[in-house]
């Protein structure tokens, strides 16, 4: 994709979404610098371009092909060997990594580089188990680096959220729902999902998303007992998961149905279901949740698997 000029790709497809300057800018970046940066007066770090193109609704990641330097690269690198460290709970190697990110003065300058470590401190922190309190507010200067105003009482609909925001405010929700405040996680994830589908995203996008959203939506109407609407939203999680080629939480969003099933009577539908949870679980070598989902057979239809 050489001599692709990034200002004219920005002016471009915010047009194409029919936003102002103004509009799409929102809190995060006024409208002089995005118009210096359309006519091509000045150029934004690649962390920044990123951002810029997730909230045109395309996947960030092609980004690299055409705008990303050597020590771009080796940032982005940290990142995913740090993500991967932290899903794996292993906590002193992602501190490491924290720190040479933190130490690395020409990525730390970058404003949502700050977001990005404090989301990272936030996992952390709970995998530490320094309370929910501890994290939500890790949480909340996360997103306040983008959104300064924000409230998880008051989700803008029309907000372009990127992707870590949106794993952000989704892990927000967790902690108010560990927290015992079901209403308000539900409330937040329902506000994620309504903002998602009036959006524009591309398949990669919304595909590596959604379904999380999805998820965790119908994981606490659940624990809210209001089974028969998480059963339609795991549908929907369903199909969207066939339709755009996402698999992932695809088994999670099921063996979530199957138990709802159950729970409204429809014990044969629920075994079934489960089964085939337990054998896309041992496919994937997800070894937890197979074992969850061997448990749930046995002692609910008295199944060895």
């Amino acid at each position: 994709m050489a001599g692709v000029n990034f200002g004219k790709l920005l002016e471009s497809g915010r047009k194409k979404l029919g936003l102002s300057l103004k509009e799409f800018g929102g809190d995060r970046f006024d409208t002089g610098y995005l118009s210096k940066v359309e006519k091509g007066l000045t150029k934004p770090n690649t962390e920044t371009q990123k951002l810029m193109i997730e909230k045109l609704g395309y996947n960030p990641s092609f980004i690299t092909e055409f705008f990303i330097d050597e020590h771009d690269e080796k940032i982005q690198s940290t990142k995913e060997t740090l993500d991967a460290h932290i899903s794996k709970g292993r906590v002193e190697k992602a501190e490491k990594l924290i720190a040479t990110l933190e130490a690395d003065e020409q990525y730390i300058k970058g404003r949502f580089a700050k977001q990005y470590i404090l989301t990272c401190k936030a996992h952390l922190a709970d995998l530490r188990g320094e309370g929910n309190d501890k994290v939500l507010e890790l949480l909340t200067d996360a997103i306040n680096v983008s959104f300064p105003t924000f409230s998880v009482e008051n989700i803008a609909l029309t907000h372009l959220y990127s992707k870590l925001e949106i794993e952000i405010i989704s892990m927000m929700a967790t902690m108010h729902s560990n927290n015992k405040d079901l209403g308000t996680a539900i409330k937040i994830m329902k506000n994620l999902k309504k903002n998602m589908d009036r959006r524009f995203m591309d398949a990669p996008s919304k595909g590596a998303i959604y379904p999380m959203v999805i998820y965790n939506l119908t994981k606490y109407l659940g624990m809210d007992d209001q089974f028969e609407e998480a059963i339609k939203l795991c549908n929907v999680g369903k199909d969207f998961c066939i339709e755009i080629g996402s698999y992932a939480y695809l088994p999670l969003i099921l063996a979530n149905k199957a138990v709802y099933l159950y729970e409204t009577g429809k014990h044969k539908e629920s075994e079934e279901l489960m089964i085939h949870c337990y054998h896309a679980f041992v496919l994937y070598e997800d070894e937890v949740c197979a074992e969850i989902a061997k448990n749930y057979a046995l002692d609910k239809f008295g199944i060895v698997l």
